[in-house]
């Protein structure tokens, strides 16, 4: 019998086809309109992405951002992704996945619109070498929820973050160190029973310990502030200030004594104290918070040489900046001490542009960062030279600021000043010029459209025909407005609530159900929601004869008693002649530290934020902050009020 043989090369053939034959091909993961190229990844991978998006939902084709945050137990971290829309339309690119990496998360965002897949998100949990899930994927994904996800248009339910902080909790006692008091203060929050429960077990652990670490006396601190247990966790605090005097107990309780004290001497004491022993980033940051507060003091003494002395202790560039800046343009509005203003408002300018990334956001948010202050700050060096009679110097500096203003999102007194500064230098083909593009842009104020009068009959030697101008450019401006905010408007129920007012009268949401609703969150003590009210109360007046239009100031977050704040906010109110109808938020429950219900209920993370509901009792327009324009804030609430009542939001 012969014997056969196959060639080396022809069996090697074989088996390698065979053995392909037998591995699945890996299809990848599709989570919404996001595809990745692995169905398992795993940390240090390489994914392909591909992002499918219908054009026409874009606000900004050219302001289309994508970024990934990997998620690493309760810290995430933000980087760029390059998309770049391939053969097929779609946005395609790659990342290649931290080896520390836990779970990912991505985010697509066009102007203020994030697209969040139908308010899932797009969220994926890493694997090992043997599809088993990364250990403190589930918990680290949970953390992402609760914390940023609010913010990206994610709705997850408290119960199902729950469920994935305590399966890894239990299971890995790394998680558990990081993440327990996130975990046990929500359950708390949402299970006040089984909370109570599993934080006296915690605490019963640590107190039968002979000895506790530094750690374990600010885990058993926690543990009794969640359960609203004041003084025992004031209790241990002193405890572990007094055994590790350099720890962070200690040195919290230096810098609280810090901020309790009024006399500057005493102050530079405590500072110079401090900064002694200040070694830790929390530490270094608030050694520098010391000497900003120091170096105001001085300057409100007109000690020049101690304010430079402090202010330059303060190595965060960024922190140094903004403290100048508003320090100069509160002097500029007072007219007060211009060639000081002016010295600290350029050094601001000459620092944003040194300044260092922030691990926590990603290059082109930090690129924007430095972009967006440097044109605040500008917009301030220019306004002290203009009132230092350097009307050229002025004008250079604010034309980029005025052209950073995109269409259609009105003017905050930074187009209206660069117009003011155009007349002051009798440039009125150029005030002709660019106040008609403003306006025709949708970023026309009252004040502008006056210069542009100014500068029409300057050349022109009469104002005939004005009027029919600014009504042609004035069209032009709506389209672009309505546009504008069709795309910010949402069509989201609003939460009914029932709330006292200044009269002692009951006010219920529902019951104002067929007129149009602004409510304004505020507090007494919030800087930007008073400096609004002047113009919160032009719009008041303005619908006040308007039985249709209704106006409601939430007042919320509130530190005092009930009977305290109700007293300040009365004493306000009064003091400032303001005709608001003012209802106050209550808690939601007697609790020391509970949270306020509506402010809550709205999702509010910051303050003033105006809600416009329509008639048919859905939130419409939601407007965060306060951009310093009266004008500008009547303008938008005006075409908020109308357009709520005309038109259905885009759908994306």
């Amino acid at each position: 019998m012969k014997t056969l043989h196959l060639p080396t090369a022809t069996l090697l053939v074989i088996l390698l086809v065979t053995s392909c034959q037998t591995q699945k091909e890996d299809l990848g993961l599709d989570i919404g309109e996001l595809h990745i190229s692995k169905t398992f990844p795993k940390p240090g991978d390489s994914l392909k992405l591909s992002y499918s998006l219908d054009k026409n939902s874009l606000e900004d084709d050219n302001e289309f951002q994508s970024l990934f945050y990997y998620l690493v137990d309760g810290n995430m971290y933000p980087e760029d992704i390059n998309l770049k829309k391939g053969d097929n339309e779609n946005w395609e690119g790659y990342i290649k996945i931290p080896d520390s990496a836990k779970a990912l998360a991505f985010n697509f965002k066009s102007g203020e619109t994030y697209y969040n897949n139908k308010n899932n998100g797009y969220t994926v949990l890493l694997y090992d070498e043997n599809q088993k899930q990364v250990s403190g994927s589930n918990a680290s994904l949970g953390a992402y929820y609760l914390r940023f996800g609010d913010a990206h248009g994610i709705k997850t339910d408290k119960q199902k973050i729950i469920s994935l902080l305590k399966t890894d909790i239990h299971e890995y006692p790394e998680v558990k160190e990081n993440l327990d008091i996130m975990y046990l203060n929500l359950l708390n929050t949402e299970d006040k029973v089984s909370g109570k429960i599993l934080i006296n077990e915690e605490i019963d652990k640590l107190n039968s310990k002979p000895e506790l670490t530094e750690k374990e006396y600010s885990k058993l601190t926690n543990l009794y502030s969640i359960l609203k247990e004041r003084k025992k966790a004031d209790s241990i605090n002193e405890i572990a200030a007094a055994k590790f005097p350099n720890g962070n107990a200690a040195n919290n309780k230096f810098i609280n004594s810090f901020f309790q004290e009024k006399d500057l001497k005493k102050m530079v004491s405590l500072f110079e104290a401090f900064s002694a022993k200040a070694k830790s980033k929390n530490d270094i940051n608030s050694k520098e918070y010391m000497a900003r507060i120091i170096a105001n003091k001085h300057f409100e003494n007109k000690d020049l040489d101690s304010f430079f002395k402090y202010s330059n202790q303060i190595s965060h560039k960024p922190s140094l900046a903004m403290f100048y800046n508003n320090l100069a343009w509160d002097l500029a509005l007072k007219n007060k001490e211009l060639n000081f203003a002016s010295k600290i408002s350029k050094e601001s300018l000459d620092l944003i542009k040194e300044s260092e990334k922030n691990p926590f956001i990603t290059e082109s948010q930090h690129k924007k960062n430095i972009d967006s202050n440097y044109f605040m700050f500008a917009d301030t060096y220019a306004f002290i030279l203009f009132k230092q009679g350097k009307i050229e110097e002025a004008i250079t500096y604010q034309e980029p600021v005025a052209y950073s203003i995109k269409k259609g999102k009105g003017d905050n007194g930074v187009i209206e000043r660069y117009v003011e500064f155009l007349i002051a230098n009798k440039q009125y083909d150029d005030v002709e010029t660019k106040a008609a593009g403003f306006i025709k842009d949708g970023n026309g104020s009252a004040k502008t459209k006056e210069y542009l009068k100014q500068a029409y009959v300057a050349n022109k030697g009469s104002d005939e025909g004005f009027n029919d101008y600014l009504n042609d450019l004035e069209k032009v401006a709506e389209e672009i407005i309505i546009a504008e905010l069709r795309k910010k408007m949402i069509d989201e129920e609003a939460p009914d609530f029932t709330l006292t007012n200044l009269n002692n009268e009951e006010v219920t949401l529902s019951s104002l159900k067929g007129k149009t609703v602004i409510l304004d969150f505020w507090a007494t003590w919030c800087g930007p929601c008073i400096t609004s009210f002047p113009a919160m109360q032009t719009a008041v007046n303005k619908y006040k004869d308007n039985p249709n239009v209704v106006f409601l100031f939430v007042d919320t977050w509130e530190n005092g008693t009930a009977e305290e704040n109700n007293k300040n906010v009365t004493d306000f109110i009064k003091k400032n002649k303001y005709s608001f109808n003012v209802l106050f938020d209550t808690k939601t429950s007697d609790e020391p530290g509970s949270p306020y219900k509506v402010v809550e209920d709205y999702k509010v993370n910051g303050i003033p934020t105006k809600f416009v509901i329509g008639t048919d009792g859905k939130i419409k327009f939601k407007s965060v902050g306060f951009g310093g324009s009266i004008d500008g804030l009547v303008s938008e609430l005006d075409q908020m009020i109308k357009f709520s009542q005309s038109f259905e939001p885009l759908k994306t």
